[in-house]
């Protein structure tokens, strides 16, 4: 079977009109579609990386996006799509472990100081969405594929490569629970210690407040021990509400 490579739009120009259309306004979406005495696929390969073919009985065309297509092509169409997903999409699944690892390193290197790291979060978020948008991808892919009854072959690196990426999602969404998860035991202790201070202080207020009011007649303020039993009571009440509170393992 012979194999044509479009590398350029101006290639593109000289084919048929409807190819033509397809080949120039194909743009991430997967889809398989009978056109003329043959079959035009889309398929998505990763993230950056994407493949438009039209084939039929005596010959194929391909036009690659990201990538250099012409290692992988054999004269069988099966074959050459199974070439591109055990390769491409094998190495793709090794280079967002990798992108994963690296997303992990970052997340428990801040486990001492959590505090919210916003480029980090975004990096998370984004990382998780083309995730699940591959995911997709392969789900319609492997649905497609079925359909037009290519070697099982195919569908099955299809179906590992979407299960690998099933797993890396998950993980992403355990690692994003696990951030947050950080940042609000970070809050929650800087909480628990403005309430510790403040169930001190507020008694103390209290009392000062009491000793402050502008009456004419309050018989403490007159005893010459006055002054120093209000300070006793606060550092007494101040010693007991931090030997309770450590009694109780709140700080």
């Amino acid at each position: 079977m012979n194999y044509k490579i479009i590398k350029n739009d101006d290639e593109i120009l000289k084919l048929d009109e409807r190819i033509r259309y397809e080949f120039l306004n194909s743009r991430n979406r997967v889809k398989v579609e009978k056109i003329l005495n043959g079959y035009l696929f889309v398929l998505i390969i990763s993230i950056n990386k994407m493949v438009v073919v039209f084939f039929n009985e005596n010959e194929m065309i391909f036009r690659s996006f990201g990538f250099d297509i012409e290692n992988y092509i054999s004269n069988n169409f099966s074959e050459t799509l199974f070439r591109l997903f055990q390769e491409i999409g094998t190495n793709e699944i090794d280079k967002l472990r990798e992108e994963l690892k690296n997303l992990e390193d970052k997340v428990f290197s801040k486990i001492d100081y959590p505090k919210l790291d916003k480029s980090l979060l975004k990096s998370l978020y984004f990382y998780k969405k083309s995730i699940d948008e591959l995911v997709r991808y392969y789900f319609l892919q492997e649905d497609l594929l079925e359909e037009m009854e290519i070697d099982r072959k195919v569908v099955f690196q299809i179906r590992r490569i979407r299960t690998a990426l099933e797993k890396i999602s998950t993980s992403t969404n355990s690692l994003i629970e696990i951030y947050l998860e950080m940042i609000d035991t970070t809050a929650n202790e800087i909480m628990k210690f403005l309430t510790i201070v403040a169930t001190i202080f507020i008694p103390l207020s209290f009392l000062a407040g009491v000793y402050g009011m502008n009456f004419k007649y309050i018989p403490e303020l007159e005893w010459k021990f006055g002054y120093f039993l209000f300070w006793i009571i606060c550092i007494v009440f101040s010693i007991f509400s931090i030997f309770y509170f450590k009694k109780k393992k709140w700080i």
